[in-house]
């Protein structure tokens, strides 16, 4: 097998988790320097089945053995969501617990469009929470040296729904006419300025 030959596909919709799109992952612990996001994905959506076994064939073809199995040494681009544990606690993190985290990394910064395959807006930006879909290439790196496995190189990113509560931009937070959709705070309740008069006496 050639280390270049790859399979690709497009997943299903799932959460985003550790986005790094708007730039890549630099000046942390373990950054590697590359624009990545991955997904969390239920073990039995067809969308992580499909790409778990298509992961699972380019290894088998990449590193060949009597029954089939994997050597150890072998890296997968997803990870078992039970394996994350937070330091502080020592338990596993509650989202993603029974969930897989399905990360893809490139070397350059992905195409990202809408739901209507439109690019987005101006101030629109993928964020951990969101639900996405994305263009991977499955491919075999490492053939003849360590660390070696499959990794996932992101193609494009397709932002199918924005996390609830996440404006959009500046007219979002701050509209040119604003509507009144909340009950008027109580005069009791509105900041009232300090009086300058016996300033001594109010301290």
């Amino acid at each position: 097998m050639q280390e270049n030959q790859s399979i690709q596909l497009v997943t299903t919709t799932a959460t985003a988790a550790h986005v790094w799109l708007d730039r890549p992952d630099i000046g942390h612990r373990h950054s590697d320097g590359r624009y990545k996001v991955s997904l969390v994905m239920e073990p039995d959506d067809p969308g992580f089945i499909e790409l778990r076994d298509s992961c699972i064939q380019l290894a088998q073809v990449a590193w060949p053995s009597e029954n089939g199995e994997l050597p150890e040494w072998v890296n997968m681009p997803y990870q078992d969501g039970n394996q994350r544990i937070n330091p502080k606690t020592g338990e596993v993190i509650d989202r993603f617990k029974g969930r897989f985290l399905v990360t893809a990394r490139t070397q350059y910064q992905p195409v990202i469009v809408d739901e209507e395959r439109n690019e987005l807006k101006a101030g629109v930006h993928v964020r951990a929470g969101d639900l996405i879909r994305l263009s991977v290439t499955c491919q075999a790196y490492g053939l003849d040296r360590k660390p070696s496995g499959i990794a996932l190189r992101l193609r494009g990113v397709q932002l199918m729904q924005r996390r609830p509560f996440q404006p959009a931009n500046a007219e979002d937070l701050f509209p040119s006419h604003p509507k009144q959709t909340s009950f008027p705070i109580p005069m009791s309740r509105v900041p009232q300025p300090i009086p300058t008069e016996n300033w001594h006496e109010q301290v």
